[in-house]
């Protein structure tokens, strides 16, 4: 599984669509991050920051324990670093999606382990005012009273949420609201989004009451879905996407779902009319009389209505339609008008268009293999950073789609001039994962080609100052070790391989059971054991092999490599059955490779 496509987003707006107002969302903190509400560990992070003494004597698990974490403040001051947080918050765009879906009624109810009040203020924003309830204070074992479409807080609301502070009160609560949850599944389908489900007690209802007859789409930040999901997505009908932000993917499914933007932001003017059109008429004192006293301040919202309205930009933008910027762009330029470059801002969108057109081409060139697609995916980010030249994230994708290029043609200048722009990338952005790890696979895949032990030396060196950064990005353990492998298969060094086996480790226990990642850390220990001459070695190879099948069946790549190793072994031990293994690895190889190329061209 990879980050969610848009024909993933057009799937789920069509079932949403064929629903007629079946669906219900089940939301978590990553729903509300964007808004200035931060997740359990940045709670968490306060919490140490703020009171250290308190967690002295706590073991290191304990420490990030939240309810473990939140027991050690009492009641005020929980309510303190709650509501600091819940006045300052802001309605982000994910809620104001949701809301326009909830408007344009595709969506019954919002369940949400949230406490804050966003959601609620971007119905308002939008005119809407759904039916509350709170299940924190007053669950209920009956869901036949509740007034859809709804909001229904699982733990509370606002900073006197419902804190369930021992394994006990948790159970206790979960069976409260298991009616609610078994509820979700009576003939609804299920989005599930900012939620991991790993470790509360909601997790075990989903799995005990979806029956695989209705539509589950996990909406995960993660692109790789984690192990404790497994049981749910072995159901026909549920579905992960991943690689999600909550903001972008609600952004994107509104407008498939045609609720987006709504009005108020559309059309301000329009939205204050109509509301204001639905107040009575003004009682007058002393007489049995009433005037429409806003008749004259709807006339002059309806005078200058147009002038209130979105412009072309702002549409485009918000319509995630970058095409129609340039081309307009290109229009006045051709007709000699320059008025769209009077200031920076505006410069500054049309780079916007044009890095965003770039994004488009260069994504779409993972499904067409387009060398062409390519090239104008580069000429557009090279005009993004004429118009905008700190643009950082312009210059590194113009050094993805470079490195591609170099690879693909095997044309050591490319490689160069993407190397110089994720240079002047990280410049602009100094100390960037992302930048530092791009950087580094461009600098391994040059090593590759020139067989230069000094460019893996460099590319490992990209990759530890990202590890310093994030520490937690199975990515770049997984790119280290490959850099690592290389360089020891260059040097034949022993020590180098062991490296690169060690980061493998670490990458899986970062992003467990990736294909990927068993197969280099099969590649690697092959390697290793035939230069040590060392049949474990060999078998533990193999075993990669098998899980990286498991885990992602029929990929040639892993017969290939699987046949590599039984061949290999099969030397060593001079058995003529390991052999016949290798020769039916190799053989079923190469059939994938043809039926996938078949599939290519039809």
């Amino acid at each position: 599984m990879t980050k969610y496509t848009s024909e993933d987003v057009a799937e789920l707006a069509n079932t949403i669509q064929q629903a007629e107002g079946r669906f219900i969302f089940l939301t978590g903190a990553g729903m509300s991050v964007s808004a200035g509400i931060p997740t359990a560990n940045g709670i968490i992070q306060e919490i140490h920051q703020k009171f250290p003494q308190r967690f002295d004597r706590m073991d290191a698990k304990s420490k990030w324990d939240y309810y473990l974490c939140m027991q050690k403040l009492p009641p005020s001051e929980r309510k303190r670093l709650l509501s600091a947080h819940l006045a300052a918050s802001k309605i982000n765009w994910a809620h104001i999606a949701l809301a326009g879906m909830i408007k344009a009624d595709l969506v019954k109810r919002v369940v949400t382990f949230n406490f804050d009040n966003i959601l609620a203020r971007a119905c308002g924003l939008l005119g809407q005012y759904l039916s509350t309830y709170d299940y924190g204070v007053a669950p209920n074992e009956r869901t036949d009273f509740i007034a859809d479409p709804s909001i229904v807080h699982l733990h509370g609301q606002g900073a006197a949420q419902v804190m369930k502070n021992t394994v006990a009160e948790a159970e206790a609560h979960a069976r409260k609201v298991e009616p609610l949850i078994a509820d979700l599944f009576a003939d609804n389908h299920l989005i599930v989004l900012g939620y991991s489900g790993r470790t509360d007690h909601i997790f075990p209802l989903l799995e005990k009451y979806y029956t695989g007859e209705t539509h589950i789409y996990w909406i995960g930040h993660k692109e790789e879905p984690d192990d404790h999901l497994a049981s749910l997505l072995a159901q026909n009908y549920c579905h992960y996407l991943g690689g999600a932000d909550a903001d972008r993917f609600m952004i994107d499914l509104a407008r498939e779902l045609y609720c987006f933007p709504p009005e108020v932001i559309a059309d301000p003017a329009g939205h204050l009319i109509a509301g204001l059109s639905e107040i009575t008429a003004f009682p007058l004192e002393k007489i049995d009389a009433a005037k429409d006293i806003l008749a004259s301040t709807i006339e002059r919202l309806q005078d200058n209505q147009a002038a209130l309205q979105l412009n072309f930009v702002q549409t485009a933008v918000l319509q995630g339609r970058p095409e129609d910027i340039i081309t307009q762009n290109e229009d006045s330029l051709d007709s000699g008008d320059r008025r769209l470059f009077e200031s920076k801002k505006d410069s500054d969108i049309h780079a916007w268009a044009h890095f965003s057109k770039g994004y488009r081409l260069s994504k779409s060139f993972e499904k067409a293999d387009d060398l062409e697609v390519l090239i104008n995916a580069t000429a557009e980010y090279s005009k993004a950073v004429s118009l905008k030249p700190d643009f950082a994230e312009a210059l590194n994708n113009w050094g993805i789609v470079l490195a591609k290029q170099a690879w693909l043609q095997q044309d050591t200048s490319l490689f160069m001039q993407a190397l110089e722009k994720f240079q002047r990338a990280n410049q602009i952005k100094q100390d960037d994962p992302g930048t530092l790890n791009n950087w580094g696979n461009t600098l391994s895949d040059l090593a590759k080609i020139k067989q230069d032990e000094n460019l893996f030396k460099q590319a490992c060196e990209k990759y530890q100052r990202a590890n310093e950064l994030r520490p937690d990005s199975a990515g770049t353990f997984n790119n280290w070790g490959n850099s690592l492998a290389n360089l020891a298969a260059l040097q034949q060094d022993e020590g180098l391989f062991i490296q690169s086996i060690e980061k493998y480790e670490r990458a899986n226990q970062r992003r467990e059971n990736h294909p990927g990642t068993f197969n280099n850390w099969g590649n690697a220990l092959t390697n290793l054991a035939k230069l040590m001459q060392d049949e474990d070695l060999f078998r533990q190879a193999i075993e990669k092999f098998e899980r990286a099948n498991d885990l992602s069946p029929e990929d040639p790549d892993t017969f290939q490599n699987w046949g590599n190793a039984l061949t290999n072994l099969a030397k060593l031990k001079q058995d003529e059955d390991l052999f016949k293994q290798a020769i039916e690895k190799f053989e079923h190889a190469n059939q994938l490779t043809l039926n996938r190329n078949s599939a290519l061209a039809a």
